[in-house]
């Protein structure tokens, strides 16, 4: 089966994921947290991977899956943090990684931030989550919702009592959500009003061609839910796709699988918290709702070139929608024979760094019915000679109440449920990495 899928739902599995310790270092290659669960994995680990790291251009270029002298590493990097766990036997890779993911995306909804220094300032917090979130290794309790009735998230207020009285008031009664079958949901919840919000959220991954058209195109999407349902709430949610038209899908626990694979439904309890409902993986070929024409040439002679790049919205605009695009961002990564450049724009600003060749164009906003446009002129060092290769063009970009391809939640109903409760949806297509050639 699908590997995503196995780490959600088996995980008393040995042989799916037993790690041995878990680092964290920060950019400079410091360790800042340090946990082990099966023996303990010295630091020289951590010096391999770390030469692992200069050796690459990039963090993001590292190989996920590194092999020491005793041990194999698997790590995740996020907001300037390297997330690294250390394992002695055969594993799935994904099954790890998804775990590191998770422990990421815990921190910051415990810390509001992730970085060096939200961790060093809840050092004891930090090491309380991973005692609980891994027994001997293997990974335990991971609902949000239940960690936090086992961890209490950081008050500053208590914090200050604590340092004083010495008193910290750890939490040593069970979670209410260990009374029941339903363990990412605990007993008694009661709400005035009841609600369910949905959120879809896509990401394209495409490389465009000269003349427009996707050579390659993914489409990886995401169903995020937050539920402030009373009691056991059984929740039915129908797509307006045939699960067939979906690849590589992960479930959240709490999805009755036979229901799905059978129905196509998504049925299931919700935890009392946000949480990711649903992750696919869509590989049609839609419509790129942006259009960018890039014009780069040069002229040997003069030692110059020029440049043109314009940005335009192109879809229709859905309910509730301006049809802008938001947080727009033009990257263009130049060879080294590119000195210097003079460009100019009539939206967002531009700046050009002369020692990475690199030229960032921060659009911004951009209304729908209107073109973004950059132009402008290229210096070429007159000791090297003309470019042959032509520098292609990323593109970022944020455009709400939008989906790129189409999936929408076609029917949300409670069962039992008389009245059912106010139903919010909101879709979100994002440029994970869109790649133009010129």
């Amino acid at each position: 089966g699908d590997p995503k899928n196995c780490l959600i739902r088996i995980r008393s599995d040995v042989s799916l994921a037993m790690i041995n310790s878990l680092f964290i270092l920060n950019g400079n290659g410091e360790v800042i947290i340090e946990k082990h669960y099966r023996g303990n994995t010295k630091r020289v680990e951590c010096e391999i991977f770390w030469a692992e790291v200069i050796k690459a251009k990039t963090p993001q270029d590292v190989p996920p899956v590194l092999s020491s002298t005793s041990s194999v590493l698997i790590h995740v990097y996020k907001n300037s943090l390297f997330f690294v766990a250390s394992v002695r036997r055969d594993v799935m890779p994904l099954v790890v990684v998804e775990f590191l993911m998770r422990v990421a995306d815990i921190f910051v909804d415990y810390f509001g931030e992730l970085n060096e220094h939200a961790i060093k300032d809840n050092f004891i917090t930090v090491y309380e989550l991973l005692d609980e979130m891994l027994d001997n290794g293997l990974p335990l309790n991971m609902e949000l919702s239940v960690l936090k009735e086992l961890v209490k998230p950081p008050d500053p207020f208590a914090k200050m009592i604590g340092t004083v009285t010495g008193d910290w008031r750890s939490n040593t009664e069970l979670p209410q959500s260990t009374l029941t079958n339903v363990p990412w949901r605990r007993t008694g919840i009661r709400y005035l009003q009841h609600e369910i919000f949905v959120d879809i959220v896509e990401e394209i991954d495409a490389l465009v061609s000269k003349s427009g058209r996707p050579v390659h195109m993914q489409v990886t999407g995401s169903i995020f839910c937050n539920a402030k349902l009373s009691g056991m709430p059984d929740v039915q949610m129908v797509l307006n796709r045939s699960r067939y038209d979906i690849v590589d899908t992960a479930l959240h626990p709490c999805v009755r699988l036979k229901r799905y694979e059978e129905e196509g439904v998504l049925s299931f309890v919700p935890p009392d918290s946000a949480f990711k409902l649903a992750t696919y993986v869509l590989r049609k070929e839609y419509p790129i709702p942006i259009s960018v024409r890039p014009k780069i040439k040069y002229d040997e002679l003069s030692h110059a070139g020029e440049l043109s790049v314009a940005v335009t919205p192109q879809y229709s605009r859905g309910p509730g929608a301006d049809g802008s695009i938001e947080d727009c961002i033009v990257t263009i990564q130049f060879t080294e024979e590119v000195s210097s450049t003079s460009l100019s724009s009539n939206i967002g600003s531009t700046h050009f760094d002369s020692a990475r060749k690199v030229c960032t164009w921060t659009v911004g906003q951009v209304p729908f019915g209107r073109t973004a446009m950059m132009t402008g002129g290229l210096a070429l060092d007159p000791t090297m000679p003309t470019p042959k290769r032509q520098p292609s063009v990323l593109l970022q970009f944020k455009i709400l109440s939008n989906s790129v391809s189409g999936l929408m939640i076609e029917g949300c109903t409670v069962l039992g449920e008389s009245k059912q409760p106010y139903r919010g949806l909101r879709c979100i297509t994002k440029a994970r990495k869109l790649e133009y050639a010129t």
